[in-house]
Formats: structure tokens, sequence, C-alpha cells
């Protein structure tokens, strides 16, 4: 019966390596939910023969061996970061056809910055076009918080100096952002200040299963700058590095992999807002 288990188990896990490497995401979710249930379902058992082998009248222990099971994972994302872990350019292909797939279902920013960190020109220098520019140095930026930028460029990228995107206020990410609750409520809540006249920063973190298109291109960014024009209208500015860290699951673990491989280089990116008075008067 153990080794009918292993062989469902061993079926299941290639099921699931073979939907990652060909972008169904949503099988490899399945399938990684099927396997914690054979696993918790497994762990159950053992259990139940502990507590029989503790009633001297029925079994002796060795008429009825523990079999060998494997912890089940806190979640599918930890068993995702089991699949190729000695293989980040399989990684990188299975990410890059699902990036493809999402692109295409609206969440291009999130598509894009993968592909400015593949160095992919051919896939993303139409989106850079249409919605902004790179810039070499940081010296060369036309905003006044270089040093802001400089330190964070230090702090997660570990470089001095790395080349930037500054996507203009008439960007697509530009609207998604100020469209987006979590910015809203940013702004609400700075109101009092911002009507006083003040600067104000902060962060921004926004959530996979309510915003996917952000989550996946952000997670969490900065908010630097944040003011009220003469004329009534909100300006401020996003800033973010495009990397992975390590220790974390799923499919930032496989991020990580890639880049720590050399496959993808990370960058930083400016997402410049302005939301015209008429419209943040009435959120």
């Amino acid at each position: 019966m153990q080794r009918e288990s292993n062989r469902s188990t061993g079926s299941l896990i290639n099921r699931i390596a073979y939907s990652a490497e060909h972008g169904n995401y949503d099988d490899v979710e399945k399938g990684l939910k099927e396997y914690e249930r054979i696993q918790a379902d497994s762990s159950e058992k053992v259990r139940e023969r502990a507590s029989l082998n503790m009633q001297p009248n029925y079994f002796q222990v060795e008429d009825y061996p523990e079999p060998q099971y494997v912890t089940p994972p806190k979640s599918w994302n930890d068993a995702l970061g089991s699949i190729w872990p000695n293989d980040p350019e399989k990684r990188k292909v299975a990410i890059d056809r699902t990036m493809n797939v999402v692109g295409v279902l609206g969440n291009e920013d999130a598509n894009m910055f993968w592909k400015v960190g593949l160095n992919n020109v051919n896939a993303y220098q139409d989106y850079v076009k249409r919605n902004g520019y790179f810039v070499e140095s940081i010296s060369d930026l036309p905003f006044g918080f270089k040093d802001t930028v400089r330190n964070k460029v230090k702090q997660q990228l570990h470089v001095d100096d790395v080349k930037g995107l500054v996507l203009r206020a008439d960007s697509t990410l530009s609207d998604k952002i100020i469209r987006s609750m979590k910015f809203k409520d940013f702004i609400l809540k700075s109101k009092k200040k911002l009507l006083n006249g003040e600067v104000v920063s902060g962060s921004i973190r926004y959530l996979k299963n309510k915003e996917s298109n952000l989550w996946a291109t952000f997670g969490k960014a900065d908010i630097l700058d944040t003011y009220i024009t003469k004329n009534g209208d909100i300006v401020s500015f996003i800033l973010d590095t495009y990397d992975f860290n390590p220790d974390e699951a799923g499919y930032i673990e496989w991020g990580y992999s890639i880049q720590k491989a050399g496959l993808l280089k990370g960058f930083y990116s400016i997402t410049v807002l302005i939301v015209p008075r008429e419209e943040w008067v009435n959120w």
C-alpha cells in the first residue's frame, strides 16, 4: 500500500512539474493542493496507527510498521519551491511563458517588468516607448530625490548605480496606480497634511488576490514627494526596485534562483502620478 501511495505521489509531482514547465499554473496550484491533501491524509493515518500500537491486545509494533511520509508543506507555494531547485533556466522558461499569458489577460505591466529584468529588448521596447524611458545612471534623473533612489538601489540591489525605468504620468501603469484603492487610501489618510501644503511620503503594498497586476509589478513600493500643486492637482512618485528576495516561498523563490544565476538583472522604476483636482476631491 505504501509503495502504491509513493507511486501516486510521484506521478502527481511529475504532473505538477509538467504543468509548470508548460505555463499551466492553474493546474500547478490544483496539483499542489492535491499534494497537500494526500500528505495530510497520510499524517492522519500515521496518528491512527500510532494510537492502535499503544493498545496491547491488538497488534505488535513489528506487525504494523509506521510508514514513511512527507510532512505536508504549509502552502502550495512552499511545495512549488521544491520543483527544479537546481535548474533556474527551466524555472525562467516556465515563468516567462506564464507571464506571456497573464500579459494578454490584462497584466501587461507585470509581464513587461519581467521582460526588462530578462533584458528581452524585442519584447519590451514597444511598451517602454509608449509609456516612458530608460535612465542609464541615477545622476541623470530629472527629480530631486536622487539620494533616496541611490539608497534604495544600494540596499536592495547591492550596487551603487544601475539602469532605471521612468514611467510618465500618461503611462498605463500610472493610471492603474491612481485608480487603485491602496493609493486612494494613502491620499485620503494624508489629505489633511496635503491641504496644509505639506509634502508627504509613505509606502504601498498590493495584494495578489486584490490587484494582481500591481502585486506582480511592485509588491511593496515607496511613495515619494507627494504634494498639491498651485492649481490643485496632486503630484506623486512611486519608487520600487524590481528584484526577488531570498527566503521567500513559491514564485518569489523561483525568481530569486533565476536572479542569482544571472538570468535576470534587477533595476529600479519610478512612476510619475498626476491626479487632477476634479478627480481626487471626489475620493
